[in-house]
């Protein structure tokens, strides 16, 4: 990492990722990257966490526990469990994380609507999702779940959803409604589509987010490196904004062009990929 790297270099093109991941363990000697197991990434409007009887006001960055129930009223709230889990509860609903492990994460979804993600990045295998009624589990997918009445649609990939005794696999573009203690089988509404496609949107911006995260874990780190070859964050964000944008994307290479192997790195890359492929089914 010589002085002789320029402004240019660092903020242009493939070279930017290397450069700045490589600078980044090169100054704090850090390969390993530290995994949250609950961690509320975004508060928007009126959110608060209830523990027992204590209820506060919930804010972005705040670490969660095992029993913790997150609740939004004229509010939005994005978890992000293991960081292989994404959860957005919509307004007017309600999570309790039940139990966590590095392998297995279980929830009590008891009011309202969540958008659920699986990104897979530290080894989480199974995610459970249980309402009064339903039981909702995957091991890698995209979907929604409505509680009142019971619902699920699946964006993409799979989900067993089951009530009682009775258990189906919901497939991509499918959804199942709690009718009458049945699961009813419909097509998305259009209505349904459009939710979906937003959601798929703010889902790219919470990507992005997690990624800038991983890059802030040693912050002493990131501003002497900002410092060194005089970047701004604005200008490392539109670096990797072209890396999301690019025609041609390989993590594999770049990898093995890095100076230096890491957890970050690979996290880094993974999520940007997380980000190329959502970006393609919006389009």
């Amino acid at each position: 990492m010589g002085r002789g790297i320029s402004k240019v270099g660092v903020v242009g093109g493939i070279i930017a990722l290397l450069i700045l991941v490589g600078g980044l363990m090169a100054y704090s000697g850090l390969t390993k990257s530290s995994t949250s197991d609950a961690l509320l990434l975004s508060v928007d409007g009126d959110v608060s966490i209830v523990t027992g009887s204590t209820t506060i006001t919930a804010v972005q960055g705040m670490r969660l526990k095992v029993n913790e129930v997150v609740k939004t009223g004229q509010g939005r709230a994005i978890i992000v469990l293991r960081e292989s889990m994404i959860v957005t509860l919509d307004s007017d609903s309600e999570l309790r994380i039940s139990s966590i492990s590095p392998e297995n994460v279980e929830v009590q979804h008891t009011q309202g609507r969540t958008w659920n993600k699986f990104t897979g990045l530290t080894g989480m295998k199974n995610y459970k999702a249980t309402t009064p009624n339903t039981v909702a589990a995957v091991r890698g997918t995209t979907w929604e779940q409505q509680v009142s009445p019971d619902q699920i649609i699946v964006l993409e990939g799979k989900v067993s959803f089951q009530h009682q005794e009775e258990r189906v696999e919901v497939g991509s573009l499918e959804k199942y409604t709690l009718k009458d203690s049945t699961l009813v089988q419909s097509d998305p509404t259009p209505e349904d589509l459009e939710r979906l496609k937003k959601e798929l949107e703010v889902h790219v911006t919470t990507l992005k987010k997690m990624r800038w995260n991983e890059l802030r874990k040693n912050s002493v780190a990131f501003n002497v490196f900002k410092q060194r070859f005089g970047v701004t964050e604005d200008e490392i964000k539109a670096s990797f904004n072209e890396h999301d944008e690019a025609e041609s994307f390989d993590p594999e290479q770049i990898k093995k062009d890095a100076p230096i192997q890491s957890e970050i790195l690979d996290k880094i890359l993974a999520i940007t990929e997380q980000i190329r492929e959502a970006r393609a089914q919006l389009e």
